[in-house]
């Protein structure tokens, strides 16, 4: 007996909080502060409009939302269309069917008289002429197949990354040597890195030319997977410099001329090709930089004209994605 009055308190509780959590009302899709979101208020003539069971502030359970093209009907869940839903259209045309976090998961899309002009199956579109037999249909929706499908992708897909780290480096040979390494760290899209570049040059005069210089960079990633190609990046970056220095010696008389003044900036764009957590890295580097300010240990020798140094190179590097 008290095992029963338990479960049955129990139970009305569940419920009591769930009829409490759940309630119906007017709900608008809008863009607040940059961000996308459900609120109470809006514009029926911008904003999306929503009315019907809502919970947690988002539509979930059965509603209807309406925008100046047409209007949605059917079932809800954390603010998405999620189950069987009709959609349609101001000019007389019409999807219905069963949608999935927001996207026609098995829906047919009719046109104004009434003829199937489209068809989702399994989340993939067909055009009539596309669409497969039904027996197909049948079977890629049994229980088995879903079972195996849905296996597949979550091995398949996962959460954005939040962190990544790049390391990178690329050189040049020749009459000029210039070389330069990279390590940065990413949260989400933003970089931030450390960068070291040495250059090394004889001049036709005999002059030896040493220069190394260590620069902060910013940097940027776009993520294309689901824009272009799928598994690909793009990084753009740019390096300010807050250190270096620098030594030009001439062979004749033999004179050291050394500086600690070193201005410019460094920018490079990088190509990324995703393998599961790596990716591989392919770019080009831009530099930029001026040493100034030299002087001799050498009495009564003037000083020489500031040393400026452009160029580009290639960099090649790899990447580490984790959570």
């Amino acid at each position: 007996m008290g095992y029963k009055f338990i479960t049955l308190t129990f139970s009305l509780l569940l419920l009591t909080y769930t009829l409490a959590a759940q309630e119906t009302g007017t709900l608008y899709l809008k863009k607040v502060n940059g961000k996308i979101g459900w609120f109470e208020s809006g514009d029926e003539q911008k904003h999306l409009k929503y009315t019907g069971e809502i919970a947690d502030g988002k539509p979930n359970g059965t509603g209807e939302l309406s925008s100046p093209s047409g209007k949605y009907s059917g079932e809800f869940k954390n603010g998405l269309m999620h189950g069987q839903v009709t959609h349609t259209y101001e000019n007389g045309k019409k999807r219905a069917g069963e949608f999935r976090k927001g996207k026609p998961w098995n829906v047919k899309s009719y046109d104004k008289n009434g003829n199937i002009e489209y068809r989702w199956v399994n989340g993939i579109k067909h055009k009539k002429e596309e669409i497969p037999p039904q027996e197909w249909i049948d079977a890629w929706s049994s229980d088995s197949y879903m079972r195996k499908y849905e296996r597949e992708k979550e091995n398949t897909e996962s959460e954005p990354y939040k962190f990544r780290i790049h390391v990178f480096s690329g050189n040049t040979t020749g009459a000029a040597k210039t070389s330069n390494s990279t390590l940065s760290l990413y949260w989400e899209n933003y970089g931030l890195g450390f960068n070291q570049m040495t250059y090394k040059s004889t001049s036709s005069d005999d002059n030896v030319y040493d220069m190394q210089n260590s620069s902060i960079e910013l940097s940027y990633i776009t993520d294309f997977s689901y824009r272009i190609i799928k598994n690909m990046s793009a990084t753009l970056g740019v390096g300010y410099i807050f250190s270096g220095s620098g030594k030009i010696t001439s062979e004749s008389p033999g004179i050291e001329f050394e500086s600690e003044s070193v201005s410019g900036f460094g920018i490079f764009e990088i190509l990324g090709i995703k393998w599961y957590d790596l990716e591989f890295l392919i770019g080009m580097r831009h530099f930029r930089l001026t040493y100034s300010d030299f002087t001799s240990k050498v009495p009564n020798v003037p000083l020489i004209e500031p040393f400026t140094i452009n160029g580009s190179h290639f960099i090649f590097g790899l990447a580490y994605s984790f959570q």
